[in-house]
Protein backbone atom coordinates (compact mmCIF):
# COMPACT_ATOMS: atom_id res chain seq x y z
CA UNK A 1 0.00 0.00 0.00
CA UNK A 2 1.82 2.62 -1.55
CA UNK A 3 2.53 6.58 -1.22
CA UNK A 4 2.76 8.29 -4.12
CA UNK A 5 4.34 11.91 -4.09
CA UNK A 6 3.85 14.68 -6.57
CA UNK A 7 6.05 17.92 -6.97
CA UNK A 8 4.06 21.49 -7.21
CA UNK A 9 4.25 24.75 -5.87
CA UNK A 10 2.39 26.46 -3.34
CA UNK A 11 -0.83 27.73 -4.31
CA UNK A 12 -0.33 30.89 -2.46
CA UNK A 13 2.47 31.92 -5.08
CA UNK A 14 -0.18 32.74 -7.38
CA UNK A 15 -1.48 35.62 -5.73
CA UNK A 16 1.13 37.74 -6.68
CA UNK A 17 1.38 36.40 -10.55
CA UNK A 18 1.21 40.06 -12.70
CA UNK A 19 -0.68 39.95 -16.28
CA UNK A 20 3.01 38.81 -17.90
CA UNK A 21 3.07 35.79 -15.73
CA UNK A 22 -0.36 34.73 -16.35
CA UNK A 23 0.29 34.86 -20.28
CA UNK A 24 3.40 32.42 -19.58
CA UNK A 25 1.10 30.33 -17.16
CA UNK A 26 -1.18 29.89 -20.23
CA UNK A 27 1.59 29.37 -22.29
CA UNK A 28 2.77 26.75 -19.77
CA UNK A 29 -0.64 24.92 -19.73
CA UNK A 30 -0.58 24.94 -23.62
CA UNK A 31 2.98 22.85 -23.94
CA UNK A 32 2.12 20.62 -21.47
CA UNK A 33 -1.35 19.76 -23.39
CA UNK A 34 1.20 19.22 -26.45
CA UNK A 35 3.07 17.07 -24.24
CA UNK A 36 0.66 14.89 -22.74
CA UNK A 37 -1.14 14.60 -26.48
CA UNK A 38 2.10 13.44 -27.86
CA UNK A 39 2.79 10.81 -24.91
CA UNK A 40 -0.41 8.96 -25.51
CA UNK A 41 -3.43 10.16 -28.11
CA UNK A 42 -5.26 7.45 -26.82
CA UNK A 43 -5.28 7.90 -23.04
CA UNK A 44 -2.97 10.88 -22.32
CA UNK A 45 0.02 8.90 -20.59
CA UNK A 46 3.23 6.89 -21.55
CA UNK A 47 1.68 4.17 -18.69
CA UNK A 48 4.75 3.57 -17.90
CA UNK A 49 5.80 1.50 -14.51
CA UNK A 50 7.68 3.44 -11.77
CA UNK A 51 10.10 2.40 -9.92
CA UNK A 52 9.19 1.44 -6.02
CA UNK A 53 11.14 2.91 -3.29
CA UNK A 54 11.63 2.26 -0.12
CA UNK A 55 12.21 5.03 2.75
CA UNK A 56 16.24 3.82 3.37
CA UNK A 57 15.80 5.04 -0.73
CA UNK A 58 15.48 8.40 0.07
CA UNK A 59 18.62 10.04 -1.96
CA UNK A 60 17.35 7.64 -5.02
CA UNK A 61 14.16 8.93 -4.53
CA UNK A 62 14.87 12.58 -4.79
CA UNK A 63 16.71 11.88 -7.93
CA UNK A 64 13.54 10.11 -9.61
CA UNK A 65 11.31 13.10 -8.40
CA UNK A 66 13.64 15.87 -9.56
CA UNK A 67 13.83 13.93 -12.61
CA UNK A 68 9.88 13.00 -13.31
CA UNK A 69 8.64 14.66 -10.87
CA UNK A 70 6.51 12.00 -9.12
CA UNK A 71 8.02 9.04 -7.20
CA UNK A 72 5.91 5.83 -5.31
CA UNK A 73 7.35 4.82 -1.89
CA UNK A 74 6.32 0.80 -1.00
CA UNK A 75 4.88 -0.34 2.03
CA UNK A 76 3.97 2.71 3.72
CA UNK A 77 1.15 1.27 5.58
CA UNK A 78 0.32 -2.23 6.59
CA UNK A 79 -2.27 -4.63 5.61
CA UNK A 80 -4.02 -4.23 9.39
CA UNK A 81 -4.23 -0.19 8.75
CA UNK A 82 -5.38 -0.84 5.24
CA UNK A 83 -8.10 -2.87 6.02
CA UNK A 84 -9.15 -0.60 9.21
CA UNK A 85 -9.10 2.45 7.19
CA UNK A 86 -11.21 1.05 3.99
CA UNK A 87 -13.30 -0.40 7.21
CA UNK A 88 -14.00 3.38 8.42
CA UNK A 89 -14.71 4.07 4.78
CA UNK A 90 -17.49 2.31 4.63
CA UNK A 91 -18.70 3.08 8.31
CA UNK A 92 -18.53 6.71 6.84
CA UNK A 93 -20.41 6.10 3.85
CA UNK A 94 -23.19 4.64 5.76
CA UNK A 95 -23.63 7.08 7.77
CA UNK A 96 -23.78 9.60 5.15
CA UNK A 97 -26.02 7.78 3.35
CA UNK A 98 -28.48 7.40 6.57
CA UNK A 99 -27.94 3.74 6.20
CA UNK A 100 -28.72 3.16 2.57
CA UNK A 101 -24.96 2.41 1.22
CA UNK A 102 -24.12 -1.01 1.64
CA UNK A 103 -20.60 -2.26 1.04
CA UNK A 104 -21.47 -5.98 -0.22
CA UNK A 105 -24.64 -4.29 -1.92
CA UNK A 106 -23.38 -2.61 -4.73
CA UNK A 107 -26.65 -1.44 -5.83
CA UNK A 108 -26.61 0.78 -3.48
CA UNK A 109 -23.36 2.65 -4.53
CA UNK A 110 -25.54 4.65 -7.40
CA UNK A 111 -25.17 8.37 -7.18
CA UNK A 112 -28.84 8.31 -5.53
CA UNK A 113 -27.17 7.79 -2.08
CA UNK A 114 -23.56 8.46 -3.07
CA UNK A 115 -22.52 11.62 -1.08
CA UNK A 116 -21.63 14.56 -2.97
CA UNK A 117 -18.23 15.02 -3.58
CA UNK A 118 -15.81 18.01 -5.35
CA UNK A 119 -14.47 16.16 -8.70
CA UNK A 120 -13.76 12.50 -9.05
CA UNK A 121 -14.65 10.80 -6.09
CA UNK A 122 -12.91 13.39 -3.56
CA UNK A 123 -14.41 13.82 -0.14
CA UNK A 124 -13.03 15.97 2.35
CA UNK A 125 -16.28 16.88 4.95
CA UNK A 126 -18.34 15.04 7.84
CA UNK A 127 -15.14 13.96 9.50
CA UNK A 128 -14.12 11.53 6.88
CA UNK A 129 -10.26 13.43 7.68
CA UNK A 130 -10.09 12.71 11.05
CA UNK A 131 -11.22 8.88 11.53
CA UNK A 132 -8.71 7.61 14.00
CA UNK A 133 -7.35 5.61 11.14
CA UNK A 134 -7.16 8.63 8.85
CA UNK A 135 -4.45 10.23 11.69
CA UNK A 136 -2.51 6.92 11.59
CA UNK A 137 -1.95 7.06 7.97
CA UNK A 138 -1.02 10.67 8.25
CA UNK A 139 1.70 9.80 11.04
CA UNK A 140 2.90 7.24 8.64
CA UNK A 141 3.58 9.21 5.87
CA UNK A 142 5.45 11.86 8.26
CA UNK A 143 8.61 10.35 7.71
CA UNK A 144 8.56 10.32 4.17
CA UNK A 145 8.25 14.06 3.90
CA UNK A 146 10.64 14.23 6.64
CA UNK A 147 13.03 12.58 4.47
CA UNK A 148 12.52 14.60 0.91
CA UNK A 149 12.66 17.74 2.81
CA UNK A 150 15.19 17.31 5.09
CA UNK A 151 13.10 18.81 7.91
CA UNK A 152 11.24 16.98 10.69
CA UNK A 153 9.73 20.59 11.59
CA UNK A 154 6.90 20.38 8.92
CA UNK A 155 2.95 21.80 8.68
CA UNK A 156 0.95 18.96 7.04
CA UNK A 157 -2.54 18.33 6.45
CA UNK A 158 -4.90 15.04 5.63
CA UNK A 159 -7.54 16.60 3.28
CA UNK A 160 -9.65 13.95 2.20
CA UNK A 161 -10.03 11.03 1.10
CA UNK A 162 -10.55 9.96 -3.02
CA UNK A 163 -13.54 6.98 -3.04
CA UNK A 164 -13.56 5.61 -6.35
CA UNK A 165 -16.11 3.35 -7.58
CA UNK A 166 -15.92 0.71 -10.10
CA UNK A 167 -16.27 1.42 -13.84
CA UNK A 168 -16.59 -2.63 -15.06
CA UNK A 169 -17.47 -5.61 -13.06
CA UNK A 170 -20.16 -6.47 -10.05
CA UNK A 171 -21.71 -2.86 -8.91
CA UNK A 172 -19.59 -0.79 -11.94
CA UNK A 173 -20.61 1.35 -14.54
CA UNK A 174 -19.04 3.66 -17.30
CA UNK A 175 -20.42 7.15 -15.13
CA UNK A 176 -17.80 6.61 -12.72
CA UNK A 177 -14.84 6.95 -14.89
CA UNK A 178 -13.36 10.31 -14.43
CA UNK A 179 -13.27 12.98 -16.80
CA UNK A 180 -10.02 13.31 -19.40
CA UNK A 181 -10.75 17.11 -18.83
CA UNK A 182 -9.17 15.94 -14.69
CA UNK A 183 -6.17 15.97 -16.12
CA UNK A 184 -4.38 18.83 -14.46
CA UNK A 185 -1.76 20.49 -12.23
CA UNK A 186 -2.44 22.14 -8.93
CA UNK A 187 0.78 24.79 -9.34
CA UNK A 188 3.42 25.65 -11.73
CA UNK A 189 6.68 25.64 -10.39
CA UNK A 190 8.09 27.57 -13.51
CA UNK A 191 6.41 30.67 -11.96
CA UNK A 192 7.37 30.43 -8.39
CA UNK A 193 10.51 28.22 -8.63
CA UNK A 194 11.56 29.45 -5.16
CA UNK A 195 8.42 27.77 -3.53
CA UNK A 196 8.30 23.96 -3.43
CA UNK A 197 5.35 21.72 -1.90
CA UNK A 198 4.99 17.69 -1.83
CA UNK A 199 1.85 16.23 -2.43
CA UNK A 200 1.25 12.63 -1.24
CA UNK A 201 -1.66 9.63 -2.34
CA UNK A 202 -1.55 6.89 0.22
CA UNK A 203 -2.98 3.89 -1.86
CA UNK A 204 -5.38 1.99 1.06
CA UNK A 205 -7.03 -0.45 -1.94
CA UNK A 206 -5.25 -3.63 -3.45
CA UNK A 207 -4.78 -3.06 -7.22
CA UNK A 208 -4.89 -6.62 -8.35
CA UNK A 209 -5.86 -6.79 -12.11
CA UNK A 210 -4.78 -3.37 -12.38
CA UNK A 211 -2.36 -2.40 -15.05
CA UNK A 212 -0.95 0.73 -16.77
CA UNK A 213 -4.34 1.57 -18.26
CA UNK A 214 -6.77 0.91 -15.30
CA UNK A 215 -4.73 2.12 -12.23
CA UNK A 216 -7.06 5.35 -10.21
CA UNK A 217 -3.77 7.93 -10.12
CA UNK A 218 -2.18 9.21 -13.25
CA UNK A 219 0.80 11.27 -13.66
CA UNK A 220 2.57 12.55 -16.55
CA UNK A 221 6.62 12.12 -16.31
CA UNK A 222 8.30 15.45 -16.63
CA UNK A 223 5.11 17.58 -16.59
CA UNK A 224 6.66 19.67 -13.80
CA UNK A 225 9.28 21.03 -15.97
Amino acid sequence: FDLCVNAASRTSSYCSIQQDSMERLKEILVERQSKIARASPQTGCDNVVPPLFTLDEMTLAKAELKRSGFIVFRDVIDEDLQQRFQKAIWDWLRRRSDGRIYEDVPQTWSNLHWPNSYGPGIQSSHGLCHVPEAWEIRERAAPYFEGLYSDPDLLVSFDGANIMRPTTGSGGSAHYFTPRDWLHVDSCGKISPEYSGYQGVVNVSGMDGTDGRSGCFQAVPGSHK
